[in-house]
């Protein structure tokens, strides 16, 4: 049962997080807020701290719903998925080893076979975390999640579980059962064969020995049509060119450079490494919504119709795409049957693999899962 409201009336929240504590029955809640409802997040924190039943859940820029995707209100879904909730604190801190964290608070008789991950978006050592994920679990595992926070790119308080809403962390909901999960984006290269020399965390410094952001704006400058790129719209234009961190099979990681600091170094989603291989990536809308009609298509090739698809998309997408955003969803939604449908958020950076494969934080990238 789905609980959906574009409102951004508290009371009206806890009176469907209320009615929908009474409908879980051995299963799970997870919930979606937009980060435009500006609620107070100690009364928030309370009030999932009460909960009696499991719970995780983010504060994202947007929420999903069918195909209707919204600044503001919340999504609040039962489900009969038993979750084990985690908390790991210390995205931002360097001494945090999160293996070790990782192995100490997860009870080794809990039965995985799957995971859904928030983290909050702005930390700085989300690849990190995500890594250390993998080295615990392996390829056998399924991954899917995002990252929570603001399109203010401030900190603050957005991943949730039953013990209360924090921030620079991660919520994790352990399950039995396998998920299946399939991830898209669509971006291609238009200047390849660069390298990161230069890097710390989530900031990169240089790019082929030379100041990041002088050699990113001369590496799309012929793709502007006289534009330029600057500090101030940096945001803007950059939306358009992501950098790709090229992986053995040939695909990419896709990473969201979102600002350019006073020295000229290139703040991102999600961590680099020095030595990555990166080219500077380009898409259509075409081509982005046809990613995702196929990622769906797949994920939904050998499995019924009458089931709900969980989505985790990147809100960059969403502002990439502006008004043809609508397509992208439907494309996903034109895969399930009327009855059935399929929810999730527009988040800061997307967590998945297909079960099979290497666990990756993405940007610009679509997650759909069957759930």
């Amino acid at each position: 049962m789905k609980r959906f409201n574009k409102s951004k009336d508290l009371k009206f929240f806890s009176e469907d997080f209320t009615e929908a504590i009474d409908t879980v029955d051995g299963g799970s809640l997870l919930v979606f807020i937009c980060d435009g409802n500006g609620w107070d997040t100690e009364t928030l924190s309370s009030m999932f701290k009460a909960c009696p039943v499991p719970l995780i859940g983010g504060i994202f820029p947007q929420i999903v719903h069918g195909v209707e995707h919204s600044e503001s209100g919340y999504l609040i879904v039962s489900t009969d998925v038993c979750l084990t909730p985690i908390l790991i604190e210390g995205l931002d801190d360097d001494a945090v080893d999160f293996e070790s964290t990782l192995a100490s608070v997860i009870d080794e008789n809990v039965e995985v076979n799957s995971m859904i991950v928030f983290v909050d978006g702005l930390s700085t050592r989300i690849s990190s975390f995500v890594d250390s994920l993998f080295a615990l679990f392996g390829a056998d595992v399924g991954y899917v999640g995002g990252g929570a926070g603001s399109l203010t790119f401030q900190q603050s308080p957005c991943v949730f579980s039953n013990q209360g809403l924090f921030q620079s962390a991660a919520v994790i909901g352990l399950i039995a059962k396998p998920l299946q999960i399939e991830v898209g984006h669509g971006w291609v290269p238009v200047d390849e064969g660069h390298f990161v020399t230069d890097v710390e965390k989530n900031v990169v410094k240089e790019i082929d020995y030379k100041n990041a952001f002088s050699v990113y704006q001369s590496l799309i400058s012929p793709h502007l049509n006289g534009a330029e790129i600057n500090q101030a719209n940096f945001f803007g234009v950059a939306q358009s060119f992501p950098l790709g961190i090229k992986k053995i099979d040939g695909d990419y990681v896709v990473r969201d450079p979102i600002s350019v600091n006073d020295d000229g170094h290139l703040v991102c989603v999600g961590e680099l490494s020095e030595g990555d291989h990166i080219d500077i990536l380009r898409g259509g809308a075409s081509a982005l919504i046809e990613s995702t009609r196929q990622t769906a298509a797949k994920l939904l090739a050998t499995s019924s119709k009458d089931v709900d698809v969980f989505v985790m998309d990147c809100i960059s997408r969403a502002l990439f795409l502006t008004r043809d955003f609508e397509l992208e969803l439907r494309a996903i939604a034109e895969q399930v049957s009327d009855n059935h449908s399929m929810f999730g958020a527009l988040v800061l950076g997307e967590i998945a693999n297909s079960g099979s494969g290497y666990l990756e934080f993405y940007n610009k990238t679509t997650v759909v899962t069957l759930l």
